[in-house]
């Protein structure tokens, strides 16, 4: 063989190492629910203030490139774990985005409440809705979280989990689920 045909060393990989990040979910989540209207039940107010602080933190670094060539296009922003290892900000965006899809559940299901026999329905259907939707952005927020962080961010990210998840069900009136994500970690 010559040195033209002589095939190329495969490039190895580095193996994954996790940055083992340290986040406390409880202490983010109350100092924020405290600070921003949960305690005179203003969801609406929260839900605003999540929506802010996730943008902040998705331009206080460069994060997406745009996919299309429309300015104001929609771009789904998929957080991946190799991302997520680079800084613990992309873990609270996904934090974020949870806690602002149980909070506008809760906006619309107090507005639903809230006496206005129009719409009750379609409203209680709304709010069911956005609370699946913040099981889905759990499951992805626990999945970044078990892959990259240390244990008792990962025990505080079950027990968040098991919260979102039991919410959803109550919500639902389904008192039959049972789900075996804790029994790992008991």
């Amino acid at each position: 063989m010559t040195e033209e045909n002589a095939p190329e060393p495969l490039m190895e990989e580095e193996p994954f190492e996790p940055s083992n990040y340290s986040i406390q979910i409880h202490k983010i989540l109350h100092d924020a629910q405290q600070s921003h209207g949960l305690t005179h039940d203003d969801y609406n107010q929260y839900h605003t203030y999540l929506t802010n602080r996730i943008s902040r933190l998705r331009h206080s670094q460069p994060v997406h490139k745009r996919q299309s060539g429309k300015k104001h296009a929609y771009n789904k922003r998929e957080i991946t774990i190799e991302e997520a290892n680079g800084h613990e900000n992309f873990i609270l965006i996904a934090l974020y985005i949870t806690e602002r899809a149980w909070a506008h559940a809760m906006e619309l299901k107090s507005a639903s409440e809230g006496g206005n026999p129009s719409g009750g329905k379609n409203k209680r259907n709304m709010y069911i809705k956005r609370m699946k939707k913040a099981v889905k952005h759990v499951q992805e927020l626990e999945d970044l979280v078990m892959a990259i962080c240390n244990e008792t961010t990962k025990l505080e990210m079950v027990c968040y989990a098991a919260w979102m998840r039991g919410n959803h069900c109550c919500e639902t009136r389904d008192w039959q689920v049972r789900t075996n994500t804790c029994s790992q970690y008991v």
